[in-house]
């Protein structure tokens, strides 16, 4: 599963279960209008130990990699006023750790532990931008394939 598939399954949840606009904020495109989430992949890629299986059938060798890589995904909602963006991050976070839990799971998304919800409400000239967000650990299987054919003869050259 590759990233671009997981923001799908995680903004399709968020949506459907929250209401809110699951968004890059890092992007030339408009802001939608508050209260939205914004997410970032600071870690996009954890390697993990890889296990390898190897099958013949006679004519052929498969070779299968398999491993769990994890994910740092940075989640910031941004909303009207700091109690709404702390109460609205408290309920992104729980979908995370228990409302979308069987989702992610189905999807074959694991959260490894969700990180503390952090006050990162900004000043901006005169006004404030209120946030509050959390990093949450994910986890994938990621899966490739190899098949090689056996040589049936071997040429020596003398």
């Amino acid at each position: 599963m590759n990233h671009t598939q997981i923001l799908q399954l995680l903004r399709s949840g968020i949506w459907t279960d929250l209401g809110l606009f699951f968004v890059d904020i890092e992007t030339e495109e408009e802001r939608p209008e508050l209260p939205f989430v914004s997410r970032k992949f600071t870690s996009p890629y954890i390697h993990q130990p890889v296990s390898v299986t190897r099958t013949g059938d006679g004519d052929a060798m498969t070779s299968k990699q398999s491993s769990q890589p994890k994910m740092t995904l940075s989640l910031t909602v941004y909303a009207e006023s700091r109690d709404e963006a702390l109460a609205l991050c408290m309920k992104v976070k729980e979908w995370f750790t228990f409302v979308g839990e069987e989702y992610l799971a189905s999807q074959d998304i694991v959260v490894v532990r969700a990180e503390n919800v952090q006050d990162r409400t900004i000043l901006l000239e005169t006004d404030y931008e209120y946030r509050c967000g959390f990093d949450v650990v994910l986890r994938v299987t990621h899966e490739m394939t190899r098949t090689d054919d056996f040589a049936e003869t071997i040429g020596l050259n003398e």
